[in-house]
């Protein structure tokens, strides 16, 4: 199985459709399946707490649970 570490540019990617966003997409549909292993540091959910500060709470916390639940 593969193991990835993901940097906060690639979940920022995913999280706003930014450019980079399909392939963002991809890394984490490998995550999904079980394909890979998807790892990121705390550092880089702390940053992205703060990324998405000006969302709503519910937003936020979609976007921090679903980091979560597909980041080992």
């Amino acid at each position: 199985m593969k193991r990835l570490f993901l940097d906060t540019n690639i979940l920022i990617d995913y999280i706003d459709n930014r450019a980079g966003a399909d392939d963002a997409e991809q890394i984490f549909a490998c995550g999904f399946s079980g394909e890979a292993q998807l790892y990121a540091s705390s550092l880089t959910f702390a940053n992205m707490a703060y990324i998405i500060k000006g969302r709503t709470q519910q937003e936020k916390y979609d976007a921090l649970n679903l980091m979560a639940a597909t980041i080992s």
